[in-house]
């Protein structure tokens, strides 16, 4: 029953093969244009695809909107509540749950018009056009109704994938907006600048009197310039991925015609902005952590004249090599304990008499060690440290196979049943995450859903009726739903104590059918990052060698007493006679930890080093 979350403390880099299969001479009738004469080219040149019907869109989904690149779990790619790194909120599986109705998130999920549908009175083409046409869950659907997009100052509403509606701070515009996470900012920017030069001669009759409608009326630049500020500023913020060929490809083999802004990116700044013939087509990692490798890849677009690409402007701990020849270069390093700042990076990119410049900013975190506090399956019904206790009916929580469960049916009265968990002391401790599986059976009529709640104390009295208690908010499943549904990542950095404990309440309205429900409880992980214990680093001069270390230390001077060996969360891992000979340290697995000398006369030495 257990399913693992791996926690990485490195980014890793995949650098995949970002290769389209543009039919040959598909953009010929482009070659040496720039500006609107440009994209008056591109509109003919994607004009006239085949167009399906609205519904057969669910089926075209499977092609184009398919998980094959974040957990790759074959559901599908919502960008509304997709979590590109981790543990997405909740899933839906094609031809699953197609809307209908909805309350909240996760009830079902329909299609999105990138461009509002209301805009253009739903006709066709445009109705089913795949290539702004995508699935979204419902309830994030109508939440961003027909709203233009940009960037949210005040949120009135947010996803629990991060995405916004709010109030615009984008210059030029004060209405409401809505702002996807930063991973689909350039597709959805690339999809709005597809739909004004795929349907550009019908523009006019798509700007009704609405404030929320950010087209200009034109044929040429198409939207308001508030709005293209916004998408270019996305375009160039989330450059083209590999899911976003992907899905070009896809659609294409749907409806015979292509976005444009996918296969060529260039094409945005060279009829919107300036034609340059260079630009960078890469976006820096803008976070770093201390001990952990850091890379960029550069990319850039040129003309035929030799460029020159420099770094004028790079922390000492980076290391900038290039290859000209292919138009690509990298900057690379591992920033050290000690170097937690933030650092300004500037290239310059030049070719003939024009520069493009890229200046952006790395902020590197102190390092960080992630532990697990609690991690039960309930494979055993010893359960170390927790509480069942039942305040009303004769019912309690009780394990099963491989979970725990509770189910009010029958019982002499409505359930009042609490799971209380261990006790945790989280001040040494911060972005502590909790998580869990929860599955329900039947319905309970008298309950508002959840029948468990979930709630924390850092005051438990030993009694949960004389205890006060906060509610946390989780991914309930839906009653009845027979469905393992994750709980999502509940945060519960802002909370502190030496006495900190959650619950899982579960109540009923009685004991027959309809009103009680089964519910069991899988897979609880409670994970933090350390805050070092010892802080206070008194070397006296003496060093470790080497450091970092491999199997064993040494001392660069003589030294006799106790040594200790402590991880960073403070935890004693060795102890042992000081030898002036090596120490061996190779059953420590790789990180950052204290060796803690005590002599004699009480006089303490205190040293960092890192293993590998």
């Amino acid at each position: 029953m257990k399913t693992k979350i791996f926690l990485l403390l490195a980014s890793v880099l995949t650098v995949f093969s970002l290769k389209a299969q543009i039919p040959a001479g598909y953009y010929n009738a482009a070659n040496g244009l720039e500006g609107y004469a440009l994209k008056t080219a591109l509109s003919n040149i994607i004009d006239g695809h085949n167009s399906h019907s609205y519904d057969a869109l669910y089926d075209g989904y499977e092609t184009t909107d398919t998980d094959n690149y974040y957990e790759n779990d074959g559901t599908v790619l919502d960008m509304y509540s997709e979590n590109p790194s981790g543990t997405d909120p909740y899933n839906y599986t094609h031809g699953n749950r197609q809307c209908g109705n909805y309350s909240s998130e996760n009830d079902c999920y329909n299609r999105e018009h990138i461009f509002p549908q209301g805009f253009f009175n739903e006709a066709s083409p445009m109705k089913s056009d795949i290539h702004f046409v995508v699935p979204s869950d419902g309830k994030v659907n109508g939440m961003r109704n027909n709203y233009p997009f940009g960037e949210v100052g005040s949120a009135s509403f947010t996803s629990l994938n991060g995405s916004k509606l709010g109030s615009c701070v984008s210059p030029g515009y004060s209405g409401t907006v809505f702002e996807p996470i930063d991973e689909f900012k350039g597709d959805i920017a690339r999809m709005l600048l597809y739909f004004v030069t795929r349907y550009q001669t019908q523009l006019s009759s798509f700007s009704p009197s609405d404030s929320n409608n950010p087209l200009d009326g034109s044929t040429g630049q198409s939207f308001e310039t508030w709005q293209v500020n916004v998408l270019l500023s996305w375009h160039e913020l989330d450059p083209v991925s590999q899911r976003e060929i992907d899905r070009n490809e896809a659609a294409y083999d749907w409806q015979n015609n292509r976005n444009p802004f996918i296969d060529h990116p260039e094409y945005v700044r060279c009829i919107w902005a300036t034609c340059s013939g260079i630009t960078f087509t890469s976006s820096p990692a803008l976070t770093a952590m201390e001990t952990s490798p850091y890379t960029y890849n550069i990319t850039y677009n040129v003309d035929n004249e030799t460029e020159t690409l420099s770094c004028t402007q790079k922390p000492a701990w980076l290391t900038f090599t290039k290859n000209e020849a292919n138009n690509t270069a990298s900057l690379s390093g591992t920033p050290a304990i000690g170097d937690a700042d933030t650092y300004e990076v500037t290239l310059v990119l030049t070719e003939g008499e024009n520069t493009e410049t890229q200046t952006f900013t790395i902020t590197v975190s102190p390092f960080a060690s992630i532990v697990t506090l609690l991690d039960e399956d309930f494979s055993s019904c010893t359960l170390t440290g927790w509480q069942t206790i039942s305040v009303a009916s004769n019912k309690n929580w009780s394990c099963g196979s491989g979970y725990i469960s509770i189910n009010a049916y029958g019982g002499d009265a409505a359930s009042n049943d609490w799971l209380i968990s261990p006790e945790f002391n989280l001040n040494n401790y911060q972005d502590e995450v909790l998580t869990f599986i929860a599955y329900t059976q039947y319905t309970d009529g008298g309950i508002t859903n959840p029948e468990v709640k979930l709630k924390y104390t850092t005051g438990y009295t030993g009694s949960p009726s004389t205890t006060t208690w906060t509610n946390l908010t989780y991914t309930s499943p839906a009653e009845n739903s027979l469905t393992n549904t994750a709980s999502g990542n509940i945060d519960l950095s802002a909370i502190n104590g030496t006495a900190f404990r959650f619950a899982f309440n579960y109540t009923s309205s009685g004991t027959a059918s309809s009103s009680s429900s089964l519910w069991r409880i899988d897979d609880v992980m409670l994970t933090a990052e350390t805050i070092g214990a010892i802080s206070t680093i008194t070397d006296n001069g003496v060093r470790i060698i080497p450091n970092p270390a491999g199997e064993s230390i040494r001392f660069s001077q003589t030294l006799t007493g106790n040594l200790c060996i402590y991880s960073i969360a403070g935890v004693k891992l060795i102890e042992t006679e000081l030898k002036q000979t090596e120490t061996n340290i190779s059953m420590l697995k790789s990180g950052i930890y204290f060796a803690h000398i005590t002599d004699k006369k009480g006089n303490v030495t205190v040293m960092k080093f890192i293993k590998l």
